[in-house]
């Protein structure tokens, strides 16, 4: 799997431009599935699943990891191509930006479920202080200038640097950590001008 892939038409933008296929994309991102493992643990009909992974496999979204056959019946098993995606602003209409937030509202929701389940597979022991304290889950809403958001987003590039360096040298003999973020302006709907 390549640590990035950025789209590169149109065709593959409309492609992943649908809540349903991002599911499916973090369905199989940990482990290779099947449609009907997929279908399955999203709930769906069989035929529903493998419709869109013919439509993200057509469009270089996701890969065959390995074939099986069973009773007489080859499985294809499916994984992303990549662990990050994203799009060129120079591809973007408005009408795909439209589309695109629905996809962004997914994604930013799928990650609080998968930080659910990665939390029931965490070590509890290093929870529990000492040499090795992760910060489990932190949630801020929080005013910022302009200057300020410029500021953030800098150090967020500097981090996820810091982070792909620290992936490029993976070391076998340390502890997997699940690091997830999400920072997007807020409208209180509820406010009154």
């Amino acid at each position: 799997m390549k640590k990035a892939f950025e789209l590169e038409n149109l065709e593959q933008v409309r492609a992943i431009a649908d809540p349903l296929r991002v599911q499916i994309i973090w369905a199989i991102f940990d482990e290779a599935k099947t449609g009907k493992m997929i279908a399955t643990e999203l709930g769906l009909s069989a035929p529903k699943v493998h419709y869109h992974l013919r439509e993200l496999e057509k469009n270089g979204l996701i890969m065959i990891e390995r074939e099986e056959e069973k009773n007489g019946i080859m499985q294809k098993f499916y994984r992303p191509i990549a662990k990050n995606y994203s799009v060129s602003s120079s591809l973007l209409t408005p009408e795909l930006e439209t589309q695109l937030e629905s996809v962004q509202l997914e994604s930013f929701l799928l990650p609080a479920k998968e930080l659910m389940k990665h939390l029931e597979k965490a070590d509890a022991a290093l929870f529990k202080g000492g040499d090795i304290y992760p910060k489990a889950v932190d949630f801020k809403k929080i005013v910022l200038t302009i200057e300020q958001r410029n500021e953030l987003m800098n150090k967020i590039n500097e981090l996820e640097e810091w982070l792909a360096n620290i992936e490029a040298n993976e070391q076998e003999d340390g502890v997997e950590y699940v690091i997830q973020y999400e920072i997007f302006p807020y409208q209180n709907r509820g406010k009154k001008d």
